[in-house]
């Protein structure tokens, strides 16, 4: 037999065989996609398809479909099968149980997801650096360091916080400070959230010993995403400041914040962060915090970063001025 038609004959035969054996889609208009169902979410449907790779449809304009191979098919929040599905009526499907049992009919409508359930823990790091000097003419040297980590479940979030900067000009000292941050959020319904948080600071250059703030509160997630975030925060803190001279202070504020960052476009980020402390007693004496930069992702765990930070105190050690601000450009990696 002629080699090239052994040949031909295979690839007929091996396209037909993978034909047969992928799930089909069909849609409302007529049409039939062909491919592997990856997932169904917020009424949209993935396909990976070997023509169009993957292809995103809405719930609304499928009229049937139909796999291969078993599927885990969530029609609520405790009801989830794990079989074959074959074409039915439009609007509807069937699913075949594995046990030879009676094919039991449900509507397309009635399906909440297809596929596992996302990891319910999530774990967000994220590391940076800068460090910069000369000598010569001019003698400098500055170092930064920053971390963040986020853990994030269904019903609650831990947030981590920490930077250190500093900076030598020849012999002198003109930056030497750190802060560490920790806060606990749950959440009590989708958007709604009860806040704990602390945060210690020390400060060389401004003669500040420590800062201590505790902090409990409620706040609001208004969107949660991959590329948009927002939230609000209301509540009251304690702070205590003591300074090198010996003086301390204690007072208890208001605490009003936000945090927002965006996509600006896929490798672009904006964020910006605010918390504003109003004492009870006197507003006009306020301690703010706030910070605001650009995150371009270089690969997908490499990162620059450009970001300004203010701190303003109406209140501050002798001979310390009110309002710090420290901008810094580097690099990190997140995981």
């Amino acid at each position: 037999m002629n080699i090239n038609i052994i040949v031909s004959s295979l690839l007929i035969i091996l396209t037909f065989t993978t034909l047969s054996f992928a799930d089909q889609i069909y849609l409302t208009n007529g049409d039939r996609v062909t491919g592997k169902i990856i997932k169904m979410e917020d009424g949209k449907l993935s396909l990976k398809s070997e023509l169009l790779d993957e292809v995103v449809i809405n719930s609304e304009n499928i009229d049937s479909f139909a796999t291969d191979e078993p599927i885990e098919v969530h029609l609520s929040e405790t009801m989830v099968i794990e079989e074959k599905v074959k074409r039915s009526e439009s609007g509807k499907i069937l699913i075949e149980p594995s046990d030879k049992k009676e094919e039991k009919l449900y509507k397309i409508s009635e399906i909440t997801r297809i596929g596992p359930l996302p990891d319910p823990v999530k774990w967000t790091t994220n590391l940076s650096t800068s460090i910069a000097g000369s000598e010569g003419n001019s003698e400098n040297f500055n170092f930064n360091f920053g971390a963040f980590v986020k853990r994030r479940s269904e019903n609650d979030r831990t947030t981590f916080g920490a930077e250190y900067l500093f900076e030598q000009d020849g012999d002198e000292t003109t930056q030497d400070e750190w802060y560490a941050d920790l806060q606990y959020d749950y959440f009590f319904s989708k958007k709604f959230f009860w806040f704990t948080s602390v945060r210690f600071e020390q400060d060389d250059l401004s003669d500040l010993d420590l800062r201590f703030i505790l902090s409990p509160g409620v706040g609001y997630q208004w969107v949660e995403s991959d590329k948009l975030n927002f939230s609000t925060e209301a509540g009251l803190a304690f702070i205590h400041e003591s300074f090198s001279e010996g003086e301390s202070n204690n007072e208890i504020t208001l605490r009003l914040g936000y945090h927002f960052d965006k996509n600006l476009f896929s490798k672009l980020k904006f964020f910006h962060d605010l918390k504003l402390f109003p004492a009870i007693s006197d507003p006009s004496n306020l301690y703010l915090i706030t910070s605001a930069g650009l995150r371009t992702q270089i690969t997908e765990n490499f990162y620059s970063e450009a970001k300004v930070s203010i701190e303003h105190d109406t209140t501050p050690a002798d001979d310390a001025e009110e309002t710090d601000l420290n901008y810094t450009i580097g690099v990190g990696v997140s995981f």
